[in-house]
């Protein structure tokens, strides 16, 4: 705006001066309005601007667009859940899930079903290892323009509130969280939400989910505690979402209670591992608990001996 102002200012300087010269001599010469309007398009190009803001507003009324969309899908946010489980996470715990072969053959896309399977006993710690696989594919992904991160936590408690549809909705919010504008692959579900303002039926808003998931075929999609997924119909459709993100290119961690023959199932060909508490694990979170009472009592030698006692009697959880 400032390169705006100054061109406007020296443009009228210069026609005061034109004008100056036609009161002095009659008439402004074609070679005078000429060199004029040739010295002052070099000042300025205004059509550079007007482009320059015409792009500033598209892009702005893109991002509105895609905005409004990811507010109109229905979905309940895990978001919270996974900041509070950073914040409670021993530093170091679940590390080990990174040096085996599965998880190897899993980041690398070669498992089979591009799916892990991790399953454990309640107090295993699953949760937590979740929150670690997260952590861990979103440093990853922050790397690359290709790669995107999305996870739902399933919980007992809020399973009234997480309907298949809003899991599907929360995933679909996520990975369109990726873009500056909505893309080609989103706009069957744009014009969906301009002509009714009613969550699409499931099967529509499945597909648009797959559609989405296309663009990001070295994505990771996480799914932790499916056991705890509301009710049998809900179980069924997110086990056909299982199903079709098992035909597609797109990663998928999922972790449950061993208990469920249908989700055991559902899992039969992946790969899998059975989560138990590690002592490594166990070790990190006695140390880190121990070191943040402050306790001078406890010296280094007794620290020692309350975590060797413990993780001897922990026997995996």
């Amino acid at each position: 705006m400032d390169r705006l102002e100054d061109a406007v200012s020296e443009m009228t300087r210069r026609l005061q001066q034109l004008d100056r010269n036609q009161t002095a001599q009659g008439k402004a010469t074609k070679e005078e309005l000429g060199a004029t309007v040739e010295s002052l398009s070099g000042l300025f190009d205004i059509s550079a601007v007007v482009t320059d803001i015409n792009d500033k507003v598209d892009k702005q009324r893109q991002y509105q667009e895609l905005k409004d969309l990811r507010e109109a899908i229905p979905a309940f946010d895990s978001s919270p859940r996974q900041r509070d489980l950073q914040w409670k996470r021993s530093r170091g715990t679940g590390q080990w899930l990174f040096e085996t072969d599965e998880f190897k053959r899993w980041i690398n896309g070669s498992s089979p079903q591009n799916t892990l399977f991790c399953h454990g006993s309640p107090g295993s710690g699953k949760t937590f290892l979740t929150s670690t696989v997260i952590s861990h594919l979103q440093e990853q992904a922050a790397h690359s323009e290709t790669v995107r991160v999305a996870y739902f936590y399933f919980d007992y408690v809020h399973r009234q509130e997480q309907g298949p549809d809003r899991v599907v909705g929360s995933l679909l919010k996520q990975l369109l969280s990726g873009y500056d504008s909505i893309p080609p692959a989103a706009t069957g579900l744009q014009q969906r939400f301009k002509k009714s303002l009613d969550p699409p039926p499931w099967d529509e808003l499945l597909t648009e989910f797959k559609t989405v998931c296309s663009d990001f075929p070295e994505s990771s999609i996480v799914l932790d505690a499916l056991d705890e997924c509301e009710g049998d119909v809900g179980l069924s459709r997110i086990l056909e979402l299982v199903s079709q993100l098992q035909a597609s290119r797109v990663r998928l961690f999922v972790t449950s209670r061993p208990y469920s023959r249908t989700i055991n199932q559902a899992f039969g060909s992946s790969d899998q591992i059975h989560v138990r508490a590690r002592d490594e694990d166990i070790s990190a979170f006695l140390q880190e608990r121990i070191v943040s009472r402050h306790d001078d009592s406890i010296d280094a030698t007794l620290q020692t001996d309350i975590i060797k006692a413990i993780v001897s009697r922990s026997q995996g959880m």
